[in-house]
């Protein structure tokens, strides 16, 4: 500031610089002197703090930041585990894959700028169960009097499984095996059967879907 003299701004980058300044005072007598102003790198501090939540079997991804330092940036895992399945990018910060193992990881990861400065975060990701849903859509028909065995699949959850009907019947000669979700037996009645089958995990979670099933006569016989 030519009238007050003090020099202020938001340098942009690392250095020495030398300057030579100069004052004038109202009687125009005048003096100078040579400065150097040394600007030096921020703090270099991981701004991450926490990363989300992932889930069993499923895409994780998160990203890790910084700032400070003189880029560019290397990261790595400076102690503890990631959850089985996940991997740092030590370029980018970037924890992703999928996660194989149920439970909290603790870890902490570290950061080191092209100064060889580091900095250290701890922290923890939990992977939990993939929410529980019935993936069968569809029934195939059956034929009465002829063998029949379809098998209901689901998703996410803790196994083993529980299979169970909450609305509907099957068809007469048809039975669900609660353990393994297959329908099997030879349908003894012709009908569309609507169904709701739910299946229950190991930590009493639920899901449910609504399902038709039908069974076609047999074919006349040919003459």
């Amino acid at each position: 500031d030519p009238a007050t003299g003090p020099i202020s701004g938001l340098p942009v980058a690392v250095g020495l610089w030398a300057v030579t300044v100069g004052v004038v005072d109202r009687y125009r007598a005048f003096a100078s002197k040579s400065l150097v102003l040394d600007v030096e790198p921020a703090p270099l501090v991981i701004q991450t703090v926490e990363v989300p939540m992932g889930q069993l079997d499923t895409e994780y991804a998160a990203g890790l930041s910084a700032t400070g330092g003189v880029k560019p940036y290397t990261w790595a895992v400076a102690d503890g585990s990631l959850p089985d399945g996940l991997a740092l990018d030590p370029a980018t910060g970037a924890i992703s894959g999928i996660p194989t193992t149920l439970g909290a990881s603790e870890f902490t990861v570290q950061v080191t700028d092209d100064a060889e400065t580091s900095a250290t975060q701890p922290l923890m990701i939990t992977v939990e169960p993939a929410p529980l849903v019935v993936e069968t859509t569809e029934l195939p028909a059956g034929v009465e009097g002829e063998e029949y065995e379809a098998t209901l699949m689901a998703a996410g959850g803790t196994p083993p499984y529980t299979w169970s009907l909450t609305a509907g019947v099957l068809p007469a000669g048809l039975v669900l095996d609660e353990s393994t979700g297959v329908i099997s037996g030879i349908p003894t009645e012709t009908d569309i059967f609507a169904l709701i089958v739910e299946v229950a995990d190991a930590e009493s979670m639920t899901a449910s879907q609504t399902l038709a099933l039908t069974v076609h006569p047999p074919e006349p016989p040919e003459f």
